[in-house]
């Protein structure tokens, strides 16, 4: 981002004055980190504790099943562009070597789980690796530029300096993938612990569900001894109480007509709880950003169902341009320039689904069809439908689009190079 000194440089041009800026390059705004209360050396505090979002993801179902939704929307099939072979050999070979696909869906779990995925990159070997972002902390001057990358495994309490157990990072070492990150913060907060609370509800409530049930599910027998009115013998009463005791699935009872035996019906005993448990969940949902629908529940009509997915959708490909972005900059682009080649990478996602696709084939062929529709473009319309049918070498048979000369007043093609005055 470029700003203006307050110095300016005045130069007399026949009469007039010319004003001329310097250009500072520099961001002026600052921030203001907040560093842990011990040590100080090693960063910025985290938000919260990383642990506890990792205990949740790994003892919570339904935390679990909304991570691994989101991981699975948005890591598919990816497709990387270079403009030459050499570049193209260099990324797929790191792409292979390193299980490129395998390694991007653990970064970016733990990136929704604690809001913050650090990917090691080693550039000299040619490899990457996820680090727990438990211990790793972010370190930035005041104008918001990271300085390093601390990670110090063992307890806070026993941190030294020159202890071989911390380990620091250049800035280019690290790939630093934060979800929902707030402006001004160093770390992302990720998608869970914004809904701690709505999680600590669903799991007492479904406790207590569980337990009232237990509780009542025995079906216990409320026996009335005697006629109305008449004085019972309390030696009596505390027989045939004895004698439930023993009580089994078979045992029979036969008694006078003194004695009225009934089930207790306690009605819908977990109804209450069960409301309250399917209101947590569909806040949790929306915390989430996760249509209902995907949780297979929920009584949505099909058209607002459909919609819901849509959104979903829109999201998750927010952070797909996101991750995108990082990977290009971060990862792909120093590879090429350690080994001298300037091309740029491009890292573009699949089409997520077979829905998709086929909407996308029915336009492409709509605009083929179409009579206006240039050459040009029907080339390209139908170098994209051999893509997306996954038809090998395509390209071979289908020759690429040219350039469509310029057309005249009258809508006619012309030749630049024949009729000179008209493009003079």
């Amino acid at each position: 981002m470029a700003f203006f000194k307050n110095e300016t440089k005045q130069t007399s041009l026949n009469g007039y004055i010319s004003i001329k800026d310097e250009i500072k390059e520099s961001f002026k705004g600052e921030i203001r980190d907040v560093p842990i209360s011990f040590p100080k050396q090693l960063g910025a505090e985290h938000p919260f504790r990383f642990e506890d979002m990792e205990k949740i993801y790994k003892s919570v179902g339904i935390v679990t099943s909304a991570i691994n939704k989101f991981t699975d929307s948005i890591v598919g099939d990816f497709a990387i562009k270079t403009k030459t072979k050499k570049a193209n050999k260099l990324i797929s070979d790191f792409v292979k070597n390193t299980n490129f696909a395998t390694v991007l869906r653990e970064w970016i779990r733990e990136s929704l789980t604690k809001g913050n995925g650090f990917l090691e990159i080693d550039l000299l070997n040619r490899k990457i690796k996820v680090l727990n972002a438990n211990n790793v902390y972010v370190k930035r001057d005041t104008k918001g530029n990271v300085i390093e990358y601390n990670q110090w495994s063992s307890d806070l309490k026993r941190f030294s300096r020159s202890s071989s157990k911390l380990i620091t990072f250049k800035p280019m070492e690290i790939a630093h993938l934060a979800i929902n990150k707030i402006s001004g913060d160093p770390y992302g907060i990720g998608i869970i612990w914004q809904n701690e609370r709505v999680i600590e509800n669903l799991i007492l409530n479904e406790e207590e569900l569980h337990k009232l049930i237990s509780r009542k599910a025995g079906a216990p027998i409320h026996v009335k001894v005697g006629r109305d009115g008449e004085m019972i013998d309390a030696a009596g009463v505390d027989t045939f109480k004895k004698n439930l005791q023993f009580m089994t699935n078979k045992t029979e009872w036969v008694t006078d007509s003194n004695v009225d035996m009934k089930v207790i019906d306690f009605g819908e005993i977990g109804k209450n709880i069960t409301d309250t448990l399917n209101h947590d969940m569909l806040m949790f949902a929306y915390g989430l950003e996760i249509p209902i629908v995907l949780f297979g529940g929920g009584n949505i009509p099909e058209g607002l169902a459909k919609v819901q997915l849509e959104a979903f959708q829109r999201k998750i490909g927010a952070i797909q341009d996101e991750i995108e972005s990082i990977i290009e900059e971060h990862i792909f682009k120093p590879i090429l320039e350690q080994s001298g080649s300037l091309d740029e990478v491009e890292f573009s996602w699949n089409l997520p689904g077979e829905e998709e696709i086929n909407n996308r084939l029915e336009k492409l062929t709509k605009l083929i069809e179409t009579m206006n529709t240039s050459d040009p473009l029907r080339k390209m319309a139908e170098l994209e439908i051999a893509k997306l049918l996954n038809l090998e070498n395509a390209s071979d048979y289908l020759s690429p689009p040219e350039k469509e000369q310029p057309r005249d007043n009258t809508g006619t093609q012309v030749d630049p190079k024949k009729d000179k005055k008209l493009f003079k």
